[in-house]
């Protein structure tokens, strides 16, 4: 073992990340339904012949936003529970997919923790009220966060 290394496989980034993806969690934990949720949280109501027939009305006339909505519309089946364990895990892949794609041979696990760390803490300083119309609103989330973490995955996966 080299002089200074630790034996340990965690390191201060990762510990930071995953406390901000903890913190956060928690905060998730104390939103409630809230506007589109309740709609979107029907589909399922009358079984699966119900949710294909509402999920294709709803794309034929109001939206076409067909993934995010079919993983909105399965999330809210269980209320806030699932957003609760896969918004921070999401945030923590999204600093992850990031950090990796910016700077791929290059970025070792530290710098990728700490940008999953800092891309929290940036969610963290931003208006409640702006906080509460997109990244603390299960169906705020599956629409603007969502897709955007679909986007950095994809290119991560072709890299």
């Amino acid at each position: 073992m080299k002089p200074g290394k630790s034996r340990l496989p965690f390191t201060l980034p990762l510990l930071l990340a995953l406390a901000a993806a903890l913190i956060w969690g928690y905060v998730s934990s104390l939103i409630t339904l809230y506007a589109d949720d309740f709609y979107y949280g029907i589909f399922l109501h009358d079984g699966w012949r119900g949710f294909w027939h509402l999920t294709a009305e709803h794309y034929l006339t109001i939206n076409g936003r067909a993934l995010v909505h079919f993983v909105n519309e399965l999330m809210l089946l269980f209320g806030t529970k699932i957003f609760v364990l896969i918004s921070p895990l999401c945030l923590l892949g999204f600093g992850f997919a990031a950090a990796y794609t910016a700077e791929p041979p290059q970025t070792s696990f530290n710098r990728a923790c700490s940008v999953a760390f800092f891309l929290i803490l940036a969610f963290f300083v931003m208006p409640v009220s702006l906080l509460r119309e997109t990244m603390l609103w299960v169906t705020g989330w599956s629409n603007y966060f969502l897709p955007l973490l679909f986007v950095v995955a994809s290119f991560r996966c072709q890299q």
